[in-house]
């Protein structure tokens, strides 16, 4: 998980929601020297994580996730759950997919024809 405010209150957010052991790896702003959309907590994230983004799917609220997102190489996808419709437009960035509840998300699963179809996507 990247996040915008300090690990520690993510940390406990998660915690107090019961989801903590759902996270492998927790990027906050200490982490970083640049902020979204600069995929750097994005990259850190990955390297914790041993995954490659090509085979990573960032969830995010934000035109500035999904930028980080993208800009790292990963799959995107715009989470609309909670947000108000007048926010849902995020004009600079395309992402992806779009999930409208956090069900969507499961059993999402990666393929190389997926990967080439998103690669397309982006050109």
């Amino acid at each position: 998980m990247t996040w915008t405010g300090a690990a520690v209150v993510a940390w406990r957010e998660l915690e107090d929601m019961g989801v903590l052991d759902l996270f492998s790896a927790l990027v906050g702003f200490e982490d970083v020297t640049s902020y979204k959309p600069n995929p750097e907590g994005v990259n850190i994230a990955l390297e914790r994580l041993g995954t490659p983004p090509q085979e990573t799917l960032l969830v995010g609220d934000s035109g500035a996730g999904i930028a980080a997102a993208q800009a790292a190489g990963c799959w995107s996808c715009h989470a609309i759950w909670g947000i108000p419709v007048s926010e849902h437009s995020i004009d600079s960035v395309k992402p992806d997919m779009v999930a409208r509840t956090p069900e969507v998300l499961i059993g999402l699963e990666y393929t190389s024809r997926t990967s080439e179809i998103v690669q397309a996507r982006r050109s």
